[in-house]
């Protein structure tokens, strides 16, 4: 016998899940279709999550067969929801793409704006399936006022993660009014900016390698627009610079590009560098090596009509006039001059400083017992300070160092022949590196600490 009872049981049961889904799928669509971008003639699909905004431009070519852009959904989502090596990571934004996994025909462009934190380089993740990839070849543009803007490609949906970075890029977004025929530096300073993990005690690892991004004119580092041009811009910095957490190499560096204002407007300068990625590590995150970035940063200079000289007023030689035959009044004692002195002058390359006195009345005698020069300490010299101790290349001094024996890594395949630079040699680099930057700073009555506040010059 057919039990009717549990028949509608089950009917009930399956009408119910029915129901449940529907009313999801209903939600699912009212809350995500708020971050989908309308189709338009360049489609693509938006999100925003923290104050960063991902957007990808997804062409008809790329979609696989019978898939199309409507079944696809950005959303911004916690970082709770991510890996937990990931979430050790000071995670900035993160987004998930779906359907998870979905292979298109040909990578697709993504660009993400976002806040910059400590002016440091982002790093992009991409997660599916559990697995952690770092997006490759990306380009950064440093838009100022802390914001960048991040464009690569990916080859399928999944998790996106935009992560804190390790090392800071910073140069001036505005270089003020200069005149013109008047030269100025502008400066770019690289730093790894390493803060010591709490449950470990120790900080972050992390090594780069800086190189002048590779144009069609060739390497460039600093490119000017009119009416700003160029007076002395070297490869900075040198090809295959490196800066890392690990000793002997330095952990920032400072380069400079030398320009003049050639004619009355406004001017932009580009400095762009192309940074490799060899070694990262994090909490329990270790990254691949070898991850590319193209970064590109701009500043802005105002050139104007230089101050024209004043036209000096004619002196008039007046006519004299004859002095009346007069009697000459009784003598009567001149009296002892009181003296007054001003505030010392400005310390002179020398390490003297002057003040001046004045007596009265008038007349009065008697002499100034009070002096009018001392010694003092000159101020720091930091444009001579950096022409001097550029007059030594540490990087060149390290290439010539002959190279050595060395053991192989595991990875090595059979009868490698593995080298590296004489330690004892690059040492002696470090150590004469050393000598000649003290040299410099005591020539020029400076002291480390005051150049590091003094970034290297300050700006009009």
């Amino acid at each position: 016998m057919i039990d009717i009872f549990k028949q509608k049981k089950i009917l009930f049961g399956v009408m119910l899940v029915i129901v449940l889904a529907g009313a999801f799928t209903f939600i699912r669509l009212f809350i995500y279709d708020s971050y989908r971008m309308p189709d338009t003639a360049s489609p693509g699909t938006t999100a925003i999550s923290d104050g960063s905004t991902l957007t990808l431009d997804i062409p008809d070519s790329a979609l696989p067969s019978g898939v199309t852009k409507d079944q696809m959904v950005v959303e911004p989502i916690p970082v709770s929801e991510l890996p937990e090596d990931i979430q050790d990571i000071d995670v900035v934004a993160a987004f998930r793409l779906t359907p998870d996994g979905l292979t298109f025909k040909e990578p697709v462009s993504f660009s993400i704006k976002t806040i910059l934190k400590n002016n440091a380089l982002l790093i992009i993740f991409h997660i599916s399936e559990g697995q952690v990839e770092v997006v490759d070849n990306v380009s950064v543009v440093f838009d100022g006022n802390n914001q960048a803007t991040i464009t690569g490609s990916i080859a399928h949906l999944s998790i996106i993660t935009v992560g804190g970075g390790l090392l800071t890029i910073f140069m001036p977004n505005n270089m003020g009014s200069h005149f013109v025929g008047e030269s100025f530096r502008v400066p770019v300073i690289f730093d790894l900016n390493l803060a010591v993990d709490e449950r470990t005690g120790k900080e972050p690892y992390a090594s780069f390698r800086l190189n002048p991004e590779v144009t069609s004119a060739g390497f460039r580092s600093f490119v000017s627009f009119a009416p700003v041009k160029p007076d002395y811009i070297e490869k900075m910095p040198a090809v295959d610079t490196q800066i890392s957490s690990d000793p002997p190499p330095p952990r920032s560096l400072d380069v400079r590009g030398e320009f003049t204002c050639a004619a009355v407007g406004d001017g932009e300068i580009v400095y762009m560098v192309w940074v490799i990625r060899e070694g990262y590590s994090w909490g329990s995150f270790s990254g691949p090596m070898n991850i590319s970035y193209h970064v590109s940063l701009k500043t802005q200079v105002n050139c104007i009509e230089p101050e024209s000289p004043s036209t000096p007023t004619p002196t008039i030689t007046p006519t004299p006039t004859p002095t009346p035959t007069t009697t000459a009044p009784p003598t009567t004692p001149t009296p002892a001059c009181t003296w007054t002195c001003g505030s010392w002058g400005a310390c002179s390359s020398s390490g003297t400083q002057t003040r001046s006195c004045t007596s009265s009345p008038s007349p009065c005698t008697g002499t100034n017992p009070n002096p009018t020069s001392q010694t003092c300490k000159p101020s720091c010299n930091i444009p001579a300070f950096q022409a001097c101790a550029n007059t030594f290349s540490l990087q060149g001094c390290i290439d010539a160092c002959p190279y050595v024996d060395a053991a192989c890594p595991p990875s090595a395949p059979p009868d490698t022949d593995c080298k590296e630079t004489d330690k004892v040699c690059s040492d002696a680099c470090w150590s004469e590196a050393d000598a000649h930057v003290d040299s410099c700073l005591a020539s020029n009555n400076c002291t480390k600490e005051e150049v590091i506040a003094g970034g290297g010059g300050a700006q009009r």
